[in-house]
């Protein structure tokens, strides 16, 4: 009886933990965000579609970034409903509870990754989306 009450013990604190890193991943949001504008130039405006997302390459996946952010049709959506659409995330934010989306990869090159970010609120439902820089230097 003591594991298990130690075990449920620590799921709560494990919980606790990763809710506290979500909440504070949108109340302080840190390092390099884009525009759409920046997006659009840097990368085009091609219009969202959910197959092509899935299945395509940081290039493919770029051009479609300023839509998404556009659209605001992924605002309000659950985790599994993102997962849904766009597959499985492969970027980083705090917590591998935030689903994040690499549109560049430079790192190997010593350069920046660009990915899309949907932040989640309390509801775990995506409150906003950004574009941002993940680097080594921030």
């Amino acid at each position: 009886m003591k594991i298990v009450l130690k075990l449920f013990l620590a799921c709560i604190l494990m919980a606790s933990f990763v809710s506290a890193a979500v909440i504070y991943a949108q109340i302080f949001p840190k390092g390099i965000f884009l525009s759409v504008k920046e997006v659009e130039k840097r990368w085009g405006a091609k219009p969202f579609n959910s197959e092509t997302f899935k299945k395509g390459n940081s290039t493919i996946r770029s051009s479609m970034a300023a839509s998404i952010l556009k659209e605001k049709s992924f605002i309000g959506k659950t985790n599994t409903e993102i997962w849904k659409l766009l597959g499985r995330h492969d970027g980083y934010y705090f917590s591998d509870l935030i689903p994040v989306y690499v549109i560049e990869d430079n790192s190997m090159k010593g350069g920046d990754v660009w990915q899309i970010v949907f932040f989640i609120d309390r509801n775990d439902r995506v409150k906003f989306i950004k574009v941002h820089k993940n680097s080594s230097e921030l």
